[in-house]
């Protein structure tokens, strides 16, 4: 009976390795173990002595690990258990985080390599991997006029044309660049062209209303065009602007298609003489003249600047 003990325990042995399997995990006193994987992910369950899914007949890591021994300054080394057949497998590392393993300890090390059934060779580098891995500019194939390597080989001398032509994009749309200044110098102007940009935010009738912003000075601009966008059907409409209060309230020469509302977009734009233009043909058409007399251009609360001096009578040049 005790050589049948003695046997069997010899068996046991001779179906281990001898620490084929190698992991750095660097850290003092640290725990763990491995577990071998099928390409397919399955799992090895040393006691059954299968591969199967993780986690049948409910079984966890604790079922599947086996134990590493840290050989110090955080090399571990484990035993491939020859009761596996012959293969390519994944050993993959766990660092045993609790007093035992759990499915959540996380995995610190890999290897993949093939086991013959006594001897573990993990999976290397050859220098046919190498060729194979990194482009070769000088392989022949690579450099042809349709692959990669060669529209690459292409680029350098139109580069060099390029960065050669000092009036290129590279220059001209940088800061400064000619292009950039052309653009700048254009908004420049586009933006005078525009002196508000705000909304109603009173609504009144047709020809008044409030608005949200803008400058707090009676007559501040007068007779400049004023753009109302209606929010009900998204079109606009332009008129002068007769009237223009301290209190940003805004009358215009003649009434809008639509009573502005809170929301509705207004846009004010710069027009120089239009405005005048505009009253002196307003006055014409309605067969009357101005009833103001201007002796000083650009004074008086009643002068319309910039317009010559004429009465009612006509008979003042």
């Amino acid at each position: 009976m005790k050589r049948a003990i003695i046997l069997s325990i010899l068996l046991c042995s001779l179906a281990q390795g001898a620490n084929e399997i190698r992991a750095i995990v660097p850290g003092a006193s640290l725990t763990t173990y491995h577990t071998v994987r099928e390409i397919d992910g399955d799992i090895w369950y040393p006691t059954g002595q299968v591969f199967e899914v993780f986690g049948t007949a409910a079984r966890t890591m604790a079922d599947y690990d086996v134990a590493m021994v840290d050989k110090s300054g955080g090399f571990f080394v484990g035993t491939m258990d020859t009761n596996i057949s012959a293969g390519q497998y994944y050993v993959v590392t766990h660092l045993q985080m609790g007093g035992s393993p759990a499915d959540t300890d996380p995995a610190v090390w890999q290897e993949y390599g093939d086991w013959s059934g006594s001897t573990w060779v993990p999976a290397t580098i050859t220098p046919a991997d190498v060729a194979d891995a990194v482009w070769d500019e000088a392989l022949a194939g690579h450099t042809t006029e349709t692959t990669f390597g060669g529209e690459l080989g292409t680029l350098d001398p139109n580069i060099t044309l390029i960065l050669a032509d000092t009036g290129e994009l590279q220059t001209d749309w940088k800061n400064g660049g000619r292009l950039d200044l052309l653009i700048d110098a254009i908004k420049y102007k586009t933006d005078l062209i525009t002196i508000l940009d705000t909304t109603v935010s009173d609504a009144n009738d047709a020809n008044s209303f409030t608005l949200t912003a803008g400058i707090d000075v009676n007559d501040a601009l007068w007779y400049n065009i004023i753009m109302v966008t209606d929010a009900d059907d998204s079109h606009s409409e332009i008129r002068y602007l007769d009237e223009w209060l301290s209190t940003r309230v805004v009358l215009v020469e003649q009434p809008f298609g639509f009573t502005p509302a809170v929301g509705d977009v207004v846009h004010i734009m710069g027009t120089g003489y239009g405005g005048y233009l505009y009253q002196l043909y307003d006055y014409i058409r309605k067969g009357s003249v101005p009833t103001y007399y201007i002796d000083t251009i650009g004074s008086g609360a009643s002068n319309r600047q910039g317009v010559t001096h004429f009465d009612q009578d006509g008979d003042d040049p």
